[in-house]
């Protein structure tokens, strides 16, 4: 396995230098946790898809992109036509500064959040942070899931973060690593699933019910509410893809 797979996966706060790019939908937003990562200079570029807008501006927050039809929104954000020229691929890391507005037609085949995800792996980055895209509506939530299926195709490590829950997607063969905060109150519950017919765990560290060639399939429960109990906790896929979903928390406080 290559450095670079066994990398991409890591949790941002073990690999600040990374090129991160955050999304932000318009669902359940995640405050605390995108401050802080905005705060501690971990973004790259902030891309705002369709009314995930108005959780930026409400917070005086530029994104570099704004992407959508604005259907949600209700009006079209207001473009620095020179900043659209300037704009580069990498920004200052955590201060966007300068504005871009990509409208699309209403009648499209993608959804505002893919249309925001393209953009962003158009940037090649090496970590997603999405935010606003679990909650509020089955349906998008389920959506906003097959997108990380998506990302994880191209190689890029990437982290959904929602309200209370967060989830990743590991595509094999790749090892994914999560350094969590040294806190006994948290809720260190963690699940797994399998997002093609089998994936095979190859190994594990720090679970509670360990992995060893372990075949998980997308009809069973094996997987569900596995527990952390050590730091980092590591998972080894070597083949298939699979889904973690676990406390928002566990990303930091």
């Amino acid at each position: 396995m290559s450095e670079e797979n066994k990398n991409q996966n890591q949790a941002p706060q073990q690999k600040k230098r990374a090129k991160i790019i955050a999304i932000v939908a318009a669902s359940d937003f995640n405050e605390k946790n995108f401050m802080k990562s905005l705060q501690g200079n971990m973004f790259a570029s902030i891309i705002a898809a369709d009314a995930g807008y108005r959780h930026l501006d409400s917070r005086g927050i530029v994104p570099n992109i704004v992407i959508g039809d604005f259907d949600s929104l209700g009006y079209v954000p207001k473009e620095d036509k020179q900043a659209s020229v300037q704009l580069k691929e990498d920004v200052d890391a955590g201060t966007p500064k300068n504005i871009r507005v990509m409208q699309y037609p209403e009648d499209k085949d993608k959804t505002d959040l893919e249309l925001a995800i393209d953009e962003a792996l158009n940037m090649k980055p090496q970590i997603l942070m999405i935010y606003g895209a679990l909650g509020k509506r089955l349906d998008q939530s389920l959506s906003s899931i097959q997108m990380l299926s998506h990302i994880a195709d191209h190689r890029v490590g990437v982290f959904c973060v929602g309200d209370k829950e967060a989830c990743a997607v590991v595509n094999g063969p790749s090892e994914f690593g999560l350094g969590i905060p040294n806190d006994d109150s948290l809720d260190k519950t963690i699940s797994i699933f399998s997002l093609t017919d089998v994936s095979l765990v190859e190994a594990s560290q720090g679970l509670k019910w360990s992995y060893t060639n372990t075949a998980i399939t997308n009809s069973m429960s094996l997987g569900v509410s596995n527990v952390i109990t050590a730091n980092p906790m590591k998972i080894k896929v070597k083949m298939g893809k699979i889904l973690l979903v676990f406390s928002s928390e566990l990303l930091g406080k």
